[in-house]
């Protein structure tokens, strides 16, 4: 029988979601009698020169911050960019791309709808129009992905015929064969014991004695190790996986911000495997005590770190979580959390191919072929531990993946089995989404509602959301706060459809930290860079849109400049505009003393205009910001015309949007502009660096 013919499946991943795509391409492919091999696109750059010949690509691509390319496809991105590629060169290659954003952002999806472009430009054959994945969307990027995949499969099987004697399921059929990345051996006697005495040592705690945050160090340390046996099973080659072990994780494990644009900016080399543990010197509640929504203001000490940050940059926090979720989990299990475990990545021989640049004809013969153990891709930790720094088990809501894989593992339960089974099927998405997204559920309460499945714990380790840091504008500029950064954070806390109380897993955890009572508290940190970034002059005007939190950023750029005009270092500012939303004037107006005085002192412009705020709770009708944007029409118009930099930060829903519409509607309206034309405005403002968003959902 001829070998199966091979597809390359490639992902640009910054939070995990584009990699969970690309391999589940890969498992239907290979139910489809495809040879898949699965990489981060950047994994491929050694084997670039093959791309011509390779007989189908199917690329998986995010969008970060300002439209950028996710961290583990920027080389190869670049690289297809050159001039000097012939328009022709990928004329034998059959592609498709699939891109995950959200069109709460400006530029929705735009990497996928470039790489689209651009392999079309090469010569590529595209198999059909690029589908576009919207976490926006009730049922997230699946609600794009199950139909695109539908005509995907098609269009292969027209390009590739199914060989003789060969039959394939319907293009509609998502059940595919699970295999496991992950091996686990249980420890016990003197390896257990030999295990645990080599963890003390290299914590420095082998006489006894543990700090106040040991617990939280073991389990990102346990977590570090787990990436690096995770980029291994990935198929990641061996030269990626050692940079991964000097810092720079596996795609999932970065789950890097829309505003990242690389690790451990500051130059100091901290990063998510070697975090900072900063001092935490200061938790107020700046929100109204009778306010609804409580909303901190927190002072991190960097000490002698080194780490120095530019205003609009961003400081990555890993929560720690609770001890009794941890527990739970393994009560429900009938683990014990005290116990050591050997995980061992499970690696195809294309894998191994792959990392030796194999054509492909030769990875597709070694995907045709059974997996292997790679012993040394392997770590060994305490299990509660690994759980700990991981996996989110007390917070995410598992992905459909998860349910497909407790459906296997469902014994002795009919109805828990047919719900499963619906719930893993494209049918059943919508009852998917309305059971696990809208009602939070948590990894903890699935298993507790399927209570006849027993999730093996390499499953657990392949299907589980893996906890990530958690990603907030600095609020405080460097010139203000020496060796400080200063967080606005807004503790989640909410109420799903059904009543159900839901906490943020890092909010909650930071707001029980209390360095008054608690004595010394410690945060695992480092710097990002943001989004954001002030003009390079300073006398160029701002106009800043920051409803709720989203007002951060902007607090480190008034500082900074306010501080540049009290050391005399710019005679007089250029005029800023603030438009700050909130619920209550007297519930939850940040700093408004600050912003007060910013605007006495010139930083902000002088009244009716600079401080301009949207009370949507306070009057006979809602008022928001993009509100009070069309209102200043002239002012807005204005300041555009003088050269100002707009910015706008906050939540990804409608707020972006809804600022943008109301920008181009001024700019049609003030500048005599029809509607496309003030569109295209707006669009030049964004490619010069004149339109900046920071978003997050």
């Amino acid at each position: 029988m001829a070998p199966p013919y091979p597809l390359l499946v490639l992902y640009g991943s910054q939070t995990g979601n584009a990699q969970d795509v690309a391999e589940r391409v890969a498992r239907e492919a290979a139910r489809r009698h495809f040879a898949p091999r699965v990489l981060p696109a950047d994994a491929y750059l050694p084997m670039v020169a093959h791309l011509p010949a390779e007989p189908a690509l199917v690329w998986v691509a995010s969008t970060t911050g300002q439209g950028d390319p996710p961290d583990n496809m920027r080389q190869l991105w670049r690289f297809l960019l050159r001039k000097s590629l012939a328009p022709g060169s990928l004329g034998s290659l059959r592609a498709a791309v699939f891109g995950l954003g959200d069109s709460g952002y400006p530029k929705y999806n735009v990497t996928a709808k470039k790489l689209f472009r651009r392999l079309e430009a090469l010569g590529a054959h595209m198999l059909l129009p690029v589908g576009l994945g919207d976490d926006q969307h009730r049922s997230g990027y699946e609600a794009a992905l199950d139909p695109w995949l539908a005509q995907l499969w098609p269009a292969l099987r027209a390009a590739f015929p199914l060989p003789a004697g060969l039959t394939e399921p319907a293009p509609t059929d998502t059940a595919t064969e699970l295999v496991s990345k992950y091996r686990v051996a249980w420890l016990s006697g003197q390896e257990a014991a030999a295990a645990q005495q080599a963890a003390e040592q290299a914590s420095g705690v082998a006489d006894g004695t543990r700090c106040a945050w040991a617990a939280h160090a073991e389990a990102l340390a346990a977590a570090a190790q787990f990436d690096r046996v995770e980029a291994a099973a990935s198929g990641l080659p061996l030269p990626l996986q050692q940079q991964g072990a000097e810092g720079q994780p596996s795609a999932r494990a970065a789950g890097g911000p829309a505003t990242t644009a690389g690790h451990g900016a500051g130059g100091t080399g901290y990063g998510p495997h070697h975090p900072y543990w900063a001092r935490l010197t200061a938790n107020k509640r700046i929100t109204a005590p009778a306010h609804f929504q409580d909303v901190r203001l927190l002072d991190v000490d960097l000490g002698q770190s080194g780490i120095s940050y530019e205003p609009g940059d961003v400081l990555a926090v890993v929560p720690q979580q609770p001890a009794a979720a941890v527990e739970a989990l393994c009560r429900r299990c009938g683990w014990d959390p005290h116990a050591w475990v050997r995980v061992e990545a499970v690696l195809a021989p294309a894998a191994a191919a792959a990392g030796e640049a194999a054509s492909p004809a030769e990875a597709a013969q070694g995907s045709a072929s059974s997996g292997a153990v790679a012993s040394a891709c392997s770590c060994t930790v305490r299990l509660g531990a690994l759980i700990a720094g991981a996996l989110d088990v007390n917070g995410a809501s598992p992905r459909r993946f998860f349910f497909q894989v407790l459906h296997q593992y469902v014994r002795g339960s009919e109805l828990e089995e047919e719900r499963l089974a619906y719930f893993s099927s494209p049918e059943g998405r919508d009852n998917l989404y309305e059971y696990n997204q809208r009602e939070g559920r948590t990894v903890l309460e699935v298993l507790g509602d399927f209570k006849s499945a027993r999730l093996p714990l390499e499953w657990l380790l392949q299907a589980c959301p893996r906890l990530k840091p958690r990603y907030f504008s600095i609020a405080s500029s460097l010139a203000a706060h020496p060796h400080t950064a200063q967080l606005a954070v807004a503790i989640v806390d909410w109420a799903t459809p059904f009543k159900r109380r839901r906490r943020g897993v890092c909010t909650s955890w930071l707001a029980a930290l209390d360095p008054e009572a608690q004595g010394e508290v410690r945060l695992p940190v480092w710097l990002e860079r943001g989004a954001l970034r002030l003009p390079p002059s300073p006398a160029a005007p701002l106009l800043m849109v920051g409803p709720g939190t989203g007002v951060a950023p902007f607090r480190s750029f008034l500082q900074q400049r306010q501080a540049a005009l009290l050391a005399g270092e710019v005679p007089r500012p250029a005029p800023c505009t603030l438009f700050f939303g909130c619920r209550n004037e007297a519930g939850d107006y940040y700093f408004r003393e600050e912003w007060e005085t910013m605007q006495a002192q010139d930083v902000l412009a002088p009244p009716p205009g600079g401080l301009v705020t949207a009370f949507s709770r306070d009057g006979p009708a809602k008022v928001y910001v993009q509100h009070r944007i069309r209102e200043r029409a002239a002012e807005v118009w204005a300041a555009l015309q003088a050269g100002a930099y707009v910015y706008v930060a906050g939540s990804a829903d409608k707020m972006p949007a809804a600022v943008a519409a109301a920008i181009e509607e001024v700019v049609a309206q003030q500048g005599g502009m029809a509607r496309d034309e003030a569109a295209a405005y707006v669009r030049h403002l964004e490619l010069g660096g004149r339109y900046q968003v920071e978003a997050w959902s």
